[in-house]
Order: structure tokens, then C-alpha cells, then sequence
């Protein structure tokens, strides 16, 4: 019996020892929202943004994003053919002196590189929210149309 209940225990902790090593998600390095002064966002992943995010909930809004993001490392495709792609959102974090406090690029399928890491893809968790994006874009983008008063 005795042998029993440690064969028990040993199988048990040996499952648990092997679910615990599972892959673990990696996470961008944290970016207080209080310390970005503006967010600039190119969709085509260009160098030149076309959008500059300066108004506090739409920066607010794309850092928890930002922050919130888990992401695996996944071979299921490369980033040269990401980058191929027509639509990026290249994401640039500044502070308040104007450093690049932030940066990746996401594609719509939620495939994530940071250009400081060279050729290492990702792949969002949660998978990309491409509408909330569009209407931090359409609400809070300095270079949008104001409504005439």
C-alpha cells in the first residue's frame, strides 16, 4: 500500500512538474502611461507615420494594449514574409524629451516583431484587435478631421 500511495505521488508531481514548464509568454517591457507623451502609428509599417496619437485616452488606450500583449515565439511563418504584407501597424512609444521609449511592428493575423530583435516573430496570445486600433486612430489622431463647431 505504501508503495502504492508513493508511486501515486511520484506520477502526481512528476504531471504537475511537466505542466509547469509549459512555454511561458514573453511580454514587451512595460511602458508607464504616463510617461508617453505621443503614440505614432504607420499601418503600412513604413518608417513615416501616419498617424501621431497625443490626446491622454487614445495614448492610454494603446499602452495597455502594448502592455497587455503576450506573445510566443512561433516559427509558422518568417518575418521577411510578414513584412511583405500590405498593411503593418508599426507603433512607436515616446516620452516627453521625444525618446523612443517602445516599438513593434503587428500584423493584422497577430504576428509581432521588434525591430531592436532582428529576424525573432511572435504571435499574439489574444490575436491583434485591428478595430479598437483603427478607432484610436479615427478618434484620437491629431491629423484626424475635428468636427466644425
Amino acid at each position: 500500500m505504501k508503495r502504492l500511495c508513493r508511486l501515486v505521488s511520484v506520477l502526481a508531481i512528476a504531471a504537475v512538474m511537466l505542466t509547469a514548464c509549459g512555454e511561458k509568454p514573453k511580454r514587451f517591457d512595460r511602458v508607464d502611461a504616463g510617461n508617453v507623451k505621443h503614440v505614432t502609428i504607420s499601418v503600412d509599417g513604413d518608417e513615416n507615420p501616419e498617424n501621431d496619437i497625443a490626446k491622454r485616452p487614445g495614448v492610454t488606450e494603446l499602452v495597455d494594449m502594448y502592455n497587455s500583449a503576450k506573445l510566443f515565439e512561433t516559427d509558422e511563418a518568417k518575418t521577411e514574409d510578414v513584412t511583405k504584407e500590405q498593411t503593418l501597424y508599426f507603433f512607436r512609444y515616446y516620452d516627453y524629451d521625444e525618446k523612443l521609449i517602445g516599438e513593434c511592428v503587428i500584423s493584422p493575423d497577430g504576428y509581432v516583431y521588434m525591430p531592436e530583435e532582428g529576424d525573432t516573430l511572435y504571435r499574439l496570445k489574444e490575436g491583434f484587435d485591428e478595430e479598437a486600433v483603427k478607432n484610436v486612430i479615427a478618434e484620437y489622431d491629431i491629423n484626424a478631421r475635428q468636427p466644425v463647431v
